[in-house]
């Protein structure tokens, strides 16, 4: 966030509303199978990878975004948006980061490179929220996959910030912000 990042406004936004969404949607697949959760899971990442593929290739044609041409989202779009993947962060258990990077792009018209961290921001706050709604609901977590998958997570972010940065010239790798995860809820 110290680097200016982060869109820690929309990043807090996305947190707050999406934490309703997250904890609606820990309710919500508590009655679902694991194998019905993996199908619809698979269809939203199809959905959203069309989504960035058509964005990207507009981009690539030269038609700009909303963003581009300063067009800002509507903010009831926003309020749903950010419950939506709130929702879909808790309905499958996941961190969240490929349902919000997306929406960060092709709803709040955040760059790329803006919206991959500013979904760290949200996916922390949701990732506790998640474990928060499994503790409230009495749903068993297991704290030893959750600590190691916390740990590998923070070597993988220290080693692919220190790899990203090889391809940038604007960042210095000796300037490294926290990263954050949210571990798999089980």
């Amino acid at each position: 966030m110290h680097e200016g990042r982060v869109a820690t406004r929309t990043g807090l936004l996305f947190a707050a509303l999406g934490g309703a969404g997250t904890y609606a949607g820990t309710r919500a697949n508590a009655g679902v199978s694991g194998p019905i959760l993996l199908v619809l899971l698979a269809a939203l990442t199809v959905f959203l990878a069309a989504r960035m593929w058509r964005k990207g290739s507009e981009m690539a044609e030269g038609h700009a975004g909303d963003a581009e041409a300063g067009e800002r989202a509507r903010p009831l779009t926003l309020v749903a948006t950010a419950l939506a993947t709130g929702f879909a962060s808790g309905f499958f258990g996941i961190g969240g980061g490929f349902v919000i990077v997306p929406a960060l792009v092709l709803v709040a018209g955040l760059p790329m490179g803006t919206a991959v961290a500013t979904s760290l921001l949200v996916i922390s706050i949701n990732g506790a929220i998640d474990v928060a709604s499994y503790e409230i609901q009495g749903r068993p977590i297991d704290y030893f996959v959750v600590g190691f998958s916390w740990r590998a997570a923070w070597a993988g972010c220290g080693r692919g910030r220190r790899w990203g940065n090889t391809w940038t010239t604007s960042s210095s790798p000796a300037s490294s912000p926290p990263c954050s995860y949210s571990s798999p809820r089980f």
